[in-house]
């Protein structure tokens, strides 16, 4: 699968459509229905973000005051992005990403920043249990990166330590009873 997206740099412009590969797989004998995430340029040089099956007939809702209260108040003026996606969770996941996007990365992201795109498309498709996976691999891997790793401390660096230095909480300061063995 592949999500695709469109982008209008400028409201007279044609759209450019740029292909990336989905992270979702489905059966072959399942027709998906493809979901959309999408940008528009409102009155006041404003950019409102939304999701839609059918971008064209929410773009013409929102012209027409029927959209969201945001665009009833700032008409839109142009769509700048699309983004197809292959599921519904992925595209509002998406649509969360971008709203939380400065201003200046969503006028990045609208002229085609396609490393920007990339980094929020990254992981649209996979479950919470196999992000936190995934970002404990990149943060070994980073660590890792840091050189040969952390160094074993000497005996007499040790010594020279307060307790509890070690970064670790000690039984006492966790409230427990140091246990009796």
């Amino acid at each position: 699968m592949r999500n695709y997206i469109s982008r209008i740099s400028h409201c007279d412009e044609v759209a450019h459509t740029a292909h990336f590969t989905s992270s979702v797989h489905h059966s072959p004998h399942v027709q998906v229905m493809p979901h959309f995430v999408y940008m528009l340029r409102c009155a006041g040089n404003r950019i409102y973000t939304g999701y839609a099956v059918d971008v064209e007939a929410r773009f013409e809702q929102h012209k027409s005051g029927k959209g969201a209260k945001f665009t009833k108040s700032f008409p839109p003026e142009c769509i700048l992005q699309k983004f197809e996606l292959q599921s519904y969770e992925e595209a509002l996941r998406l649509e969360a990403r971008i709203k939380k996007l400065s201003r200046p990365n969503k006028e990045r992201l609208a002229a085609g920043d396609m490393e920007l795109t990339a980094e929020l498309l990254g992981g649209l498709g996979e479950t919470l249990d196999q992000k936190k996976k995934r970002i404990r691999k990149e943060a070994r891997a980073k660590k890792a990166d840091k050189g040969s790793g952390p160094m074993e401390a000497t005996a007499s660096e040790k010594k020279s330590r307060p307790a509890g230095a070690n970064g670790r909480k000690s039984a006492k300061s966790k409230g427990t009873k140091p246990s009796e063995e």
